[in-house]
């Protein structure tokens, strides 16, 4: 009990209260099911993708020219993977990262202000996908290694549908153990990942940033350090809407800060009371 206290004190203090404020916020709530919630990540990372003239979801039926592998340099690139696994995080990775260099050396050349703002963004932005992806591939790494399984390979490119170009779910019992390349109607019918609080926590994090533009930030660390971020997006509004985005924001970050002064004189008190039971039976 009292090893267990000590633990759950030091997690409260190196936890920080992260305030974000963003666009086309919806009240969803993540889905309860672990691999659904990647399965919609990974969704809305494809999207953005798509949007962005990188990649394709399908196979043009007109002739339009496509590309197969993201090495090429040359867009848009054609989805091999449609799930929510590793090798779906890999591939969103790739993309994304060419994309976030392509649209900055385009901002670069820009001469118009306005143009190059918005190449900037989607730099940025696409960046947030490369390190949401970065952590979500980190995460099934660490769940090869608890499964035993070997070398970070890519499946073998004879299972490619050579008329859709993608690769069908994954089937191995033993994969969909530790990974999630599995469409939704295998997700309904296999146990949900078994992940730590700490994973389950970074798939909630990603979620709920998702691919948004975010206006406000506000970090407070324990220790007093707090930093704000302001956006572009957030500069330009209206007084109005500014002073209503300001005042969510602040209410956001206070009530958070509460919350956590709360639960931590909560478990110092029950650490005093342990603490106390011990050396009574000592005594």
């Amino acid at each position: 009990m009292r090893d267990y206290l000590k633990n759950l004190a030091a997690d409260l203090l190196t936890l920080e209260v992260n305030t974000i404020v963003k666009e086309q916020t919806t009240s969803s709530k993540m889905p309860a099911t672990k691999r659904v919630a990647l399965l919609e990540i990974a969704r809305g990372y494809r999207e953005l993708l798509v949007d962005y003239g990188l990649a394709l979801l399908e196979k043009p039926a007109e002739n339009r020219e496509y590309y197969q592998k993201v090495e090429s340099g040359r867009f848009p690139v054609l989805f091999q993977w449609l799930y929510g696994g590793e090798y779906s995080f890999k591939e969103i990775y790739n993309i994304a990262e060419a994309g976030s260099e392509y649209y900055a050396k385009l901002a670069e050349k820009s001469k118009n202000f306005d143009r190059m703002q918005e190449y900037e963004e989607r730099s940025k932005l696409l960046i947030r996908l490369v390190k949401h992806s970065s952590n979500l591939i980190g995460m099934f790494k660490m769940r090869r290694k608890d499964y035993n399984v070997g070398e970070d390979v890519w499946p073998d490119p004879s299972l490619l549908d050579e008329t859709t170009g993608h690769y069908p779910p994954l089937d191995d019992p033993k994969m969909i153990e530790w990974n999630n390349d599995i469409d939704l109607s295998t997700i309904n019918k296999v146990d949900d990942l078994d992940l730590t609080p700490d994973q389950v926590t970074l798939i909630r994090k990603t979620w709920e940033i998702g691919t948004q533009r975010i206006l406000m930030q506000t970090v407070v660390q324990i220790d007093g350090d707090i930093t704000n971020y302001l956006t572009n997006q957030f500069v330009n509004l209206s007084p109005e809407l500014k002073a209503i985005v300001l005042n969510l924001h602040n209410d956001a970050t206070e009530s958070g800060a509460r919350i956590w002064n709360m639960l931590f004189k909560t478990v110092s008190q029950l650490a005093g009371t342990a603490f106390r039971k011990i050396f009574e039976k000592k005594s």
